[in-house]
């Protein structure tokens, strides 16, 4: 079984690189590091050059500031 249809069985493995979740999401990538830094979106080093933020990781996210948005 190939990785990536492995991931695709189990969400909390589904990884995304910076490039990827920029485009995703529509923003650059220095504001995903702004969101790491501040502790907004966890990310996983898998050295000190490569990161990858998990699917499920984004999307609460999204739910947690999507909700705190409204509640203004």
């Amino acid at each position: 079984m190939d990785y990536k249809d492995h991931s695709k069985n189990k969400p909390g493995l589904n990884l995304l690189t910076p490039a990827e979740l920029s485009n995703e999401l529509g923003v650059c990538r220095r504001t995903l590091r702004r969101w790491e830094k501040a502790g907004m979106l966890p990310s996983i080093c898998l050295n000190k050059r490569v990161v990858r933020f998990r699917r499920c990781d984004v999307e609460t996210m999204l739910e947690r500031f999507s909700v705190e948005g409204r509640a203004r």
